[in-house]
Formats: C-alpha cells, structure tokens, sequence
C-alpha cells in the first residue's frame, strides 16, 4: 500500500476503505497515477470514480458509502437502508440504497435509486462517516412504494427498537408539503392503527369491533406493566403473543412472573396467537364466554356487600333512608375499584343485561 500516500491512506480509513478519484488529486496524486493504479489492479473500481485497494475487507457499510460519494457532497443515504443500518427488525442493511440529492443535481447510470431531497437542510443524521436521513424520513420514503401492511409494520419495527414515536413521526412528514410518502404516513396516523403497537393487536381489535363495551388498548396497569386489552369492568386481560418474543419455552417462561404478578392485582389474564387469529369467531365465542364468567362472579360478589345498591340500583329495591352503614361502607369505595365497578354496570347494561347475568350466578351457586 506503499503507492498511496498517508494522507489518502487515512482517508480512506475513514470512508470504509474508500476514496474517489477528486480525493486521490487533492492528496497530490496524478491522473496518471490513478491510471496506472488501476491498470495493474492496485487499486479496484467500485463506482465510476470511486476506488478500493484490491484485496482489502469489505464491510457492510462499504457499498452505501460508495453510492454515497459517487452522488458527490450533500447527498444522504434513506429509506429501507438506513433502518437496517440501524438495527430495525425487518429492515436489510443489504437492501438497494436510496440517496436523496440536492434539487437540480442529476445522477444517471448508477444501481441504486436517487431521488431529490424533500429537505435538504433538516432531518440529518450521521452514522460514523456515513450521512444518513433520520428514522422519521426514511420511513416517509419507504411509504412511497410500500403496500400498508409492509408499512405499519415497519412502523412498529421503528418504535420498539426506540427510534420512533408518532410525534416525531407526524412532525416530519406535516413538514414536508404534498409529498406523497408523507401523505400516506399522515393519512395512517389520522386512521388510529397506529396507536396499536402490532399487526397482532390491530387483529384483535378487529375481533372485538363493535363489541360494547369496548375494551381499552395498550393501558397502564403499573409503572413496569403495560396490557394489551383490559376490560375494566370484569378485571380481564387479554395479551397477544407474538411468534418472536413469546413463542418457545424461553417466551412463556419471561411472561410467567408478569402473568403471575398481574394475577395478584386481581387481573384474569389469557393469551392469543396468530393462530386464535385466522378462527376470528370461534376466539370472539371463547373470550366473550370467559368474560360473562368474570362479570357474573364479580357480580356475584357485589351482591353481598351493603354498598353494591349504589352501584347496582336494577337489582335491589331503594336503600331506606339514614342506612349508615351503607354510607360508611361505601365512602370506601374509592380509586381504581370504583372506577371498576361503575365500568362493571357500564359493560353488564351494554352486554348481556344485569338481571340475566345475575340470576345466571345465582343458578350456579
């Protein structure tokens, strides 16, 4: 490597073992030198203009590099790319490099894409020596050719590894005028799917479309416990798993203490898989079926106390005046249980009735 001098040589280190020929000039190397260099295959062509010692490694980074410097200064690598670059689930750091160039520069003849930069001076980013677009931006690119379910989930790949959220999402795309990547994303976030956080929730919803009462989504049992669906008013959780976290042994074996702790507040918790997915009404059946179990048990033990005719007024007949330990009792119906039970009422009255549901626990004990 004696035919390159330091300086180049240094370059090159920081370019993943590249260098162009207007770099090789400005380190006082001739045209003839480069020539020669490349005629006795010292040096190997990986672009028009972009050069590698013959031999050297070839890291992953090298190929987006070269597509890089071929589009000369202010050009910046996005898209698919730059997510696998990044570490997103789904996304190939192999994949066909786009680089987004200046409006007005023109790069013909070269195997990857070029498109002009929505936003030349915002939404920049490095990695190492390589200008990259952030994760918001090269996910607006990516919706200009994907269909809608390639998109969510890519989506969703974005937030979970914590590159993401739909604040920075809706920010990035509301900025960048009609572009029509943006104008899918700000259309998808306007539908609501991506409150959810998977494609295996968004199916679940679909299950349970206009059933009343609705269940909540993505709710906050705890500081470190975060359902997937809770029906309040009967205490019931219903957990999606997913083939790449949950399956196998090691899966169920991380959401036994979760599942357990969760059990000790009261919770009743179940688990669907993409396979209760594909029998969508056999799964409706079945959950709905546990459901007006936990009702009329929890119904049933609303019943026994004092307090449950404020809560249950179709039940019983009106509390006599000056009942004091009705009063008392429920002045202690605070917080969360109130909350509840008032969602228990709510739920019976829009489902199968509070008579009907009571006398079925009373039948069976």
């Amino acid at each position: 490597m004696a035919f390159l001098c330091e300086t180049a040589l240094r370059l090159m280190s920081q370019q993943y073992g590249l260098i162009t020929r207007p770099q090789l000039l400005r380190c006082e190397h001739t045209h003839g030198e480069i020539a020669g260099h490349v005629r006795r295959t010292n040096l190997e062509t990986v672009l028009c203009g972009t050069y590698r010692i013959r031999g050297s490694g070839v890291p992953v980074e090298q190929w987006p590099m070269a597509c890089q410097l071929r589009c000369r200064p202010k050009a910046r690598l996005s898209g698919e790319l730059v997510l696998g670059l990044l570490g997103v689930k789904g996304c190939s750091s192999q994949a066909q490099p786009l680089v987004l160039v200046p409006d007005g520069r023109k790069v013909q003849q070269v195997p990857f894409l070029v498109r002009t930069d929505p936003a030349p001076d915002r939404f920049g980013a490095t990695r190492e020596a390589l200008k990259i677009t952030v994760p918001a931006l090269a996910v607006v690119e990516i919706a200009r050719t994907a269909d809608d379910r390639r998109l969510r989930t890519t989506i969703d790949a974005a937030r979970w590894a914590n590159l993401l959220d739909a604040r920075r999402l809706e920010r990035c795309a509301s900025g960048l005028g009609r572009h029509p990547g943006a104008e899918r994303v700000l259309c998808l976030l306007r539908s609501g799917e991506l409150a959810l956080r998977s494609e295996g929730e968004r199916g679940l919803r679909n299950i349970f479309c206009g059933f009343q009462p609705e269940p909540e989504y993505n709710v906050w049992i705890a500081p470190h416990l975060c359902v997937d669906l809770l029906w309040r008013d009967c205490s019931y959780i219903l957990e999606y798993d997913g083939e790449e976290y949950h399956a196998g042994e090691l899966g169920r074996a991380r959401d036994r203490p979760r599942d357990q702790e969760l059990k000790r507040r009261g919770y009743h918790v179940d688990h669907l898989t993409k396979g209760d997915l594909r029998h969508p009404e056999a799964t409706r059946a079945r959950v709905l079926a546990v459901r007006s179990a936990l009702l009329s048990r929890r119904l049933g033990r609303l019943a026994g106390c004092s307090c449950a005719r404020e809560h249950l007024p179709s039940l019983f007949k009106p509390k006599t005046a000056g009942s004091a330990r009705a009063r008392g009792e429920g002045a202690h119906w605070a917080g969360q249980r109130r909350r509840d039970d008032e969602a228990l009422v709510q739920g019976l009255r829009a489902s199968r009735g509070l008579r009907e549901v009571f006398s079925w626990d009373q039948e069976d004990g």
